[in-house]
This record gives C-alpha cells, sequence and structure tokens, in this order.
C-alpha cells in the first residue's frame, strides 16, 4: 500500500543521495580539525547515518556532504559557521 510506496521511495532517495556523495566532486570538502566528531553529531540528528557506507568515515568528505545535503533537506541547522559555507559550497557541486 501506500506506506510501502513511501519507504520505497525514501530508500531510493537515499541511494541516490549516496551515489552523488560520492561523486569525484566531493572528494575535495573539506573535514577541518574535530570535525569527524560534528559530523557524528550531525549524523544522530539525521534519519540517514552516513556511516552505514563502508568506505565512508567520519573524516570522509563524501560522508560529510551526505550531510550536509540531507541537513539541508531536513531544514537541520549547521553546527557551526564553517558548515554553512561547506553546505553551500556542497550544493552548488550537486547542481553540476
Amino acid at each position: 500500500g501506500a506506506r510501502w510506496a513511501s519507504w520505497d521511495a525514501d530508500r531510493k532517495f537515499r541511494k541516490v543521495l549516496e551515489l552523488v556523495s560520492d561523486a569525484h566532486e566531493f572528494a575535495e570538502v573539506p573535514v577541518r580539525h574535530n570535525e569527524d566528531q560534528l559530523n557524528v553529531d550531525l549524523s544522530e540528528l539525521l534519519p540517514w547515518n552516513p556511516y552505514s557506507v563502508p568506505t565512508w568515515l567520519p573524516d570522509s568528505p563524501h560522508g560529510k556532504a551526505f550531510l550536509l545535503i540531507q541537513a539541508y533537506c531536513k531544514r537541520v541547522p549547521a553546527p557551526i559557521k564553517d558548515y554553512a559555507t561547506d553546505t553551500k559550497s556542497v550544493l552548488d557541486q550537486a547542481a553540476r
């Protein structure tokens, strides 16, 4: 029924978001000193944990891109000002 369709659409959106976040364009997303812990904290506020992708660790630029796009879509505020700047950069890159 409708619940299954919603779950399937949600699963497909997550997969698309993973594929986008894993793109070459995001290999240079900055992960600054101690941001690995901020990434873990942010992941706990969001529905999809990027660390279920085996190659994404808390210091992964691709995992951070996944978090930033997801946080933007879910309207979760950036934990620090640098994340707001990084989100704009990631969204600009995602459009390409």
